[in-house]
């Protein structure tokens, strides 16, 4: 009777630690969709996509990413200064976020970049209109033209500045609850009355 009790506690200890091993594995898997808000080199601020459990939990979240494994698209290994802001990102974690503002999520395992806003400038900076028009480079931009366009991210405008004899048109989709919306220029056309965009 005693070895029957012994050689059934073996066995439940025996499933309980397959059960255990099972839960530890699965909460390796979870992970969520966001948009990269800033990369300061450790950390990254990121807003959860719409419809993730964890913009349930937080519109802003601090991912430590020191002993994460980085990847691009295509699974190639990438180093922390590739992911910019406006990247669309894999996070992979333990399934823990602590609550606090931004919220922390202390246990990620690997970041995938999904969509790189650099690959989208790239995109970008190729698209040139009839009659000289043309999309720059913001890097290139005028510090005044670049602080006009930070100033007017929040709001849903299309402003024109004239500088140094340039005419910027700038068109800004405002503050969005969550992240996925952008604004695309497709064609620029000068008439009698002015530009249409």
């Amino acid at each position: 009777m005693r070895k029957k009790c012994i050689l059934i506690l073996c066995v439940i200890v025996v499933l309980l630690a397959l059960t255990g091993c099972k839960n530890s594995s699965e909460s390796d898997e979870v992970s969520f969709t966001a948009i990269v808000l800033e990369n300061n080199q450790t950390h990254l601020l990121v807003e959860p996509e719409e419809g993730s459990a964890e913009l349930k939990s937080a519109d802003r979240i601090m991912v430590s990413v020191s002993d994460a494994v980085l990847i691009n698209s295509q699974d190639a290994d990438i180093e922390i200064e590739d992911i910019e802001s406006g990247d669309r990102v894999q996070i992979y974690y333990d399934g823990l976020i602590a609550e606090s503002y931004p919220a922390q999520i202390n246990g990620c395992q690997k970041v995938k970049v999904l969509e790189a806003v650099s690959n989208n400038d790239n995109m970008a900076e190729k698209i040139v209109f009839e009659n000289g028009f043309y999309r720059p480079d913001f890097d290139s931009l005028p510090e005044e033209i670049s602080n006009w366009i930070n100033c007017s991210l929040e709001i849903s405008s299309v402003q024109e500045k004239i500088y140094d004899g340039h005419r910027f048109v700038l068109v800004t989709e405002g503050r969005k609850p969550s992240g996925g919306y952008e604004v695309q220029v497709e064609e620029v056309v000068e008439g009698p009355d002015g530009l249409e965009v």
